[in-house]
């Protein structure tokens, strides 16, 4: 059952046109503890309880309801991992939660993906979308670029011109 709701989160990801790795991605690059989800461009998120901010850099899955048990003794010492690793981000238990799960401040705990998500700059990733005018040609040309390395924590280790 976990990996349906990991699978709609994903799809909730792609409908919102947000960028991420997913769990399979990150374990590719050779990182063992990895959250379901690695946000490429962080997202802030609104607790509608006390109306606070919270940066989310990750996201994990849980098909499970969130008791205090549950929390504390199996999945916040995982959770408090991935805030040592990628920063501050998020859990869904998507059968509910109790309401007070006493938790690491850079864990924002929910029961479902937020409705209203801010983004860096208020960063619109369609904005910059450019589009042709009917009957208008486009030529292609080769660029350089360039790769970026990192290592397991994030850290730039090499960097190559293509």
């Amino acid at each position: 059952m976990g990996v349906e709701y990991e699978y709609l989160l994903l799809e909730t990801l792609r409908n919102r046109q947000l960028v991420f790795e997913s769990e399979d991605m990150l374990r590719e690059k050779g990182l063992s503890k990895t959250p379901d989800v690695r946000l490429l461009l962080p997202i802030g998120v609104q607790d509608p309880k006390n109306s606070q901010l919270h940066v989310v850099n990750w996201i994990d899955s849980k098909a499970m309801f969130g008791d205090r048990h549950i929390h504390e003794t199996e999945n916040a010492n995982q959770l408090q991992g991935y805030v040592n690793r990628y920063g501050p981000g998020m859990v869904i238990y998507w059968f509910g939660h109790v309401a007070q799960l006493s938790s690491d401040s850079d864990i924002f705990i929910t029961d479902t993906f937020p409705q209203e998500i801010s983004l860096p700059g208020a960063f619109d990733p369609l904005a910059s979308t450019t589009k042709l005018e009917e009957g208008a040609t486009l030529s292609l040309r080769p660029v350089k670029s360039q790769r970026t390395e990192f290592d397991e924590d994030w850290v730039p280790v090499a960097t190559c011109e293509l």
